[in-house]
């Protein structure tokens, strides 16, 4: 795995994360002194990781998680959704059948219950309310929820907010979003 260093800061070194699920760190846990790391001996399977660079001052925002794939699995071609000021918390996968545990679209699941704080479609979470400047449902949001692919690369914002340069403008998702996420 290798990664960009970020501009402008003093990095001592990095702390890996990866996990066997989006989110987790269950896989291992370790602190890299450079922008790339191998790790060996490791079981086949589809691991989650990202990294966060820290300096004397700490830890910085971890950096959107990267599916990584070893012993020739499948990569899922998942479409994550990611919010938070630092863009730090997983809200779901966007484009998984309704059925998996981790889409936006299961209703019994942490990431599509209108009772989840991780869920757009909780009214009262941040991520899902009218009011919250990191909510997709805020007409006003300064940091609206991000959607990335399997590989880290950014697609665009899931926000209402058409006027923003990052905004998702596909009208079949907007529509989506607006109609029957936020009931507008």
């Amino acid at each position: 795995m290798s990664w960009d260093a970020p501009a402008n800061t003093s990095v001592v070194d990095y702390l890996l994360e990866v996990g066997r699920t989006p989110g987790a760190s269950d896989a291992d846990v370790r602190t890299v002194p450079s922008t790339s790391f191998t790790l060996t001996s490791v079981p086949a399977g589809t691991y989650y990781a990202r990294v966060k660079a820290r300096n004397s001052c700490g830890a910085g925002p971890a950096s959107p998680e990267v599916a990584v794939v070893v012993g020739g699995a499948a990569l899922p071609n998942q479409v994550s959704l990611y919010g938070g000021r630092n863009y730090d918390t997983y809200l779901g996968c966007f484009d998984c059948n309704e059925s998996a545990a981790n889409s936006i679209h299961n209703p019994l699941g942490a990431y599509g219950s209108r009772s989840s704080s991780t869920s757009i479609w909780n009214h009262s979470s941040d991520y899902g309310s009218q009011s919250s400047a990191i909510s997709a449902c805020n007409e006003f949001a300064s940091n609206p929820p991000r959607l990335f692919d399997s590989r880290g690369a950014f697609l665009g914002e899931l926000t209402l907010i058409q006027f923003r340069s990052d905004a998702i403008r596909d009208q079949q998702v907007v529509r989506w979003l607006r109609v029957t996420v936020c009931e507008r």
